[in-house]
This record gives C-alpha cells, structure tokens and sequence, in this order.
C-alpha cells in the first residue's frame, strides 16, 4: 500500500478509535459476540467466544494499537481477532485483515502471508490497557512486563521476529509433517503467496495425523469460520523462519490444547486435516479435497532429503517420512498423544513418577481421585521435593491418619484449598469434576482467600449462575484452560490423568 493510502486509513481508524471511546463514556456496555460478529464498531471483528472475557477497555486499545498497522490494509477497513489467549494481566491475539463484509474470496496463503495474519501483544499496566502489533515499536516495552515465569524469553522472541524470510534455509533437518510409514504425495504445484506453498496428501486419500515438521514456538494460530479449519504457524527455534500449516480440523486442534506462543517439538501432533470447504471463511480461504497446505520458509527447501525448488517438487513421487517422534518416557503415551508434551513436563518436574512400571506407564485416560489431586496440587504447588506433616487423623471422618494420602489430603485443607465434600468428610476415593479442579487449581495458585471476578456465562453450558462459573470462567482468562471443545467446558465431567497434567503445567508454569 502506498504512504498516502496508509496515512488516511490510519487517520479513519483513529477517528473510529475516538469515536468508541466516546461511545463508552455515554456507559455502553460490551459488544456480545453475536453481535461482535456483525461488525463491532471499533473496526475490530471478535470471532471467537473467549473475546467475551476482554473488557470494553482491552478491546479499546486493540483498536488503538491497529492505527500503526504496517501491513497490507484490509480491503474493507476492518480488522478480526481469529485467536486469543489471555494471561493473568496480559493476552495474546491473532490479528487478520481480512474482508469479512464481502466474504471475497483470496487466495488461500494470503491470510498467513503478506502481513494479514499477525501476533498482537495486550497488557494491563498501569490502570490501563495497552496493545501493539507486530513491528510496532511498544513491542519490546510491553513484553518486559509480561513474566517469563508466564511467557518465555524465546516465545517472545518467536512471536515478534524480525518479518522477513531468510534468502536460505536457516535449519537443515525439517521432516515431513506426517509419521512414517505411509506414502504421500504432491497435489497441484506451486501456489500461494511467492509461490512458497505445496499441497500434499496420503497416497491412498485417507484422512491422517499432522505433526510438526521442526520444533519451535506457534507464532500464529487462526480459528477460520464458519469452515472450522485451523491455520498454525510455527517459526523454526533458533531462526527467524516458519512454516505454515493450513486445514487442520478445529475440533482437532482444540484437542491438542495447542495456543499462540506455545513450544512444540519436532513430531508433536498438531490435529487432523480437514476435509474440503467450498466457500470463502473467515480467514479469507478455501480448499477442494483433502490436504494439508504447507507454506514453505524459502525455495529451494530441504526435508527428509528431499529439496523443493521452482523447477522440481516431486510431483507424482511417493515421499516418505522420517517422522517418528521424539522418544517418549512412557509407554502408553507416544510423540502424537494430544497431551505427551503435558505429561512428560509433569514428569520431568517430579510431579509424577506414573501409574506403573515394566514399562514406565501413566495411564492418561484413567480418572483422577481427589486422594491423588490432593498430591498432584501440593506438588506442583510447593515442588517435587514437597513433604506434608503427618496427619491426624481427626480432620476428616473418612479419611484416617493410615490412608496413604492422608497427610496430603489434611494439608490442602489446612491450606484453605479445600474444605471437603460435605460435612466433616472428604471423599477421597471420588473422582474429581472439571468443576470442581477450576476452585482448587485458583486457590492453589492465587491463596484461599482469592475470590475471581463475576462470571459473565463464557462458556455454553456454563450459565452465570452455576455454582463454579465464577472459577472456570478465570480459569480460560488465565489461560488454563479453553474448555471440553465447541463452546463448552463440561463441568461435570471427571477429570483425566492427563488433562490434569495440562492443568498442573498451566497453572504453576511448569518447564
């Protein structure tokens, strides 16, 4: 876009922007997403349900930072928040200038090209809000508030890098996103924007996991509606290169519990593809069949040995993998589990030593007891070298000072993280709901006299009234959790082994 072009649509946007803040003063409350949708009339789309937990005066300063864009503007002078992940007193976003009004269609590597899909960086300072974009000079100011006890130097680092590509290939040992195994093959040729993208699919068109192709951190992530397909890109640890990944299905991404900043490891599981959407979405794309479209960092391009260049992609050669994944420490949870990051984390920081040994197992699926979510929470609260006092006995009628847990169940008490199940007793054999994890997982964290602030009903099945709504509501606006999938939380489900290591990991930042 030529300067002119930029220095009017920054003077309309900032007049948007005082419009809005005009509009808040007269006491209007914030938009719901329904109606955010629609158009919000800061200039800024929120399509996603987790935006419900940004304040009027976030959502401000959003806009506000959006004035210093330095990309290519949005055809229709509007911006959307396709990702959000929120921190104590900061957030992440994924910020997309797409034409959301028209729905016209693009083509399918502009969103995640050219400056249309790019990482915003919110935080709480000072009495107020404050946000900048990607090349934004704030960047650096606002990031030194954010505590890398909470965000990580190299996410950082990750998520503001310098723009531009590397002319060559910065690490040489990428394989293929897919296990080994089976054969896949190239779809088409060279697309997208500079050309730098290929299709590929399994040779035989079955459906088939997507892993990461290098370790590094997640530097975009795009919720695309009404398509429900995920675009992440991942820049390559150590160098300023990433590649991108497009049609995973959401529902699979979700389950991987995967968010904006995140490490992944070389072989990690990101999701599933997607099958084919034949209409423009929200994140400006579209696709015919199933595939996975990889935006490559530069041509030519190794991986697994193999080199892709303008005038060679291996169009109609079965190409296979290498991909085995990282090796694992337990042996009923591989590389492509959606929680092994999670779990070996929990591992590694004493937190558990598994469920079984000759072979090493942890059982993920198994349901957690509050007997055992008594030891997980101490721990991972007070270290793995953590001993309670011994028990007496005499705090809760169903729990004698022999049980095995007995000094960890009478500590958490004592702690104010729990008062028990009902009078006078415990129930430490009784599985522990995603409801009642929300309450001790806070208290743990912030003290038995946190109280968190009233629920709005973020989550579907969640309405403002229910008994925890409070708790699991900032539970997700601490970034804890994103819920069960689709909207929801499902509150009375029992907690798993391994989404309680998800939790443990989230909530104490564990390495």
């Amino acid at each position: 876009m030529k300067r002119n072009n930029s220095t009017v649509f920054r003077k309309i946007a900032y007049g948007i922007m005082l419009f809005s803040l005009f509009i808040s003063i007269l006491g209007v409350g914030n938009l719901s997403t329904a109606q955010a949708q629609e158009g919000s009339s800061d200039g800024v789309d929120y399509l996603i349900p987790e935006a419900d937990l940004l304040s009027l005066e976030a959502k401000d300063a959003i806009a506000l930072s959006l004035t210093n864009w330095q990309y290519e503007a949005p055809q229709n002078g509007r911006f959307s928040v396709l990702s959000l992940r929120q921190g104590t007193n900061w957030a992440l976003a994924t910020i997309a200038s797409a034409d959301l009004i028209t729905h016209k269609p693009v083509d399918q590597e502009a969103s995640v090209s050219n400056g249309r899909l790019v990482p915003l960086v919110l935080v709480f300072d000072n009495g107020k809000w404050k946000a900048a974009v990607k090349g934004d000079r704030d960047i650096q100011t606002l990031l030194n508030l954010i505590p890398e006890s909470e965000l990580s130097a190299e996410a950082k680092s990750a998520l503001f890098f310098d723009p531009s590509i590397s002319s060559n290939q910065a690490y040489n040992n990428y394989k293929f996103p897919w296990a080994s195994g089976k054969a896949w093959i190239v779809r088409g040729t060279w697309h997208g924007s500079n050309n730098r993208a290929l299709d590929f699919r399994p040779a035989d068109n079955t459906n088939a996991d997507v892993l990461a192709a290098a370790p590094g951190y997640i530097t975009a992530l795009a919720q695309c509606s009404p398509s429900d397909h995920y675009i992440l890109n991942i820049t390559t640890e150590n160098t300023s290169e990433y590649l991108g990944y497009t049609h995973l299905t959401g529902e699979s991404v979700r389950a991987e519990g995967l968010q904006l900043g995140d490490y992944v490891a070389q072989g990690q599981k990101l999701g599933v593809m997607a099958g084919a959407f034949s209409g423009a979405d929200s994140c400006g794309i579209a696709s015919s069949g199933m595939h996975l479209h990889v935006l490559m960092a530069t041509k030519p391009f190794t991986m697994d040995g193999k080199t892709f260049s303008d005038s060679y992609w291996y169009d109609g050669v079965d190409l296979y993998s290498t991909q085995n994944g990282p090796s694992t420490i337990f042996a009923d949870v591989p590389a492509t589990y959606w929680a092994w990051n999670y779990i070996e984390r929990l591992y590694n920081a004493g937190i558990t030593g598994g469920c079984g040994s000759s072979p090493l197992t942890y059982c993920p699926e198994n349901t957690v007891t509050r007997a055992q979510m008594a030891v997980f929470l101490l721990r991972g609260e007070h270290g793995s070298t953590y001993t309670p006092p011994n028990a007496s006995g005499t705090v809760f009628s169903d729990v004698p000072s022999t049980y095995w847990a007995a000094n960890w169940i009478e500590q958490l008490a004592s702690e104010g993280i729990t008062s028990g199940c009902g009078t006078g007793v415990y129930c430490p054999e009784s599985p522990v709901t995603r409801a009642q994890m929300s309450v001790f997982l806070l208290r743990a964290k912030h003290g038995s006299t946190y109280i968190p602030p009233a629920a709005s009903g973020v989550f579907t099945d969640v309405p403002a009234d229910y008994w925890a709504a409070a708790w699991i509501e900032q539970l997700a606006a601490e970034g804890i959790t994103s819920g069960c999938g689709s909207g929801a939380y499902c509150p009375d489900q029992s907690v798993t082994r391994a989404q309680m290591a998800v939790f443990l990991v989230k909530t104490f930042n564990l390495p």
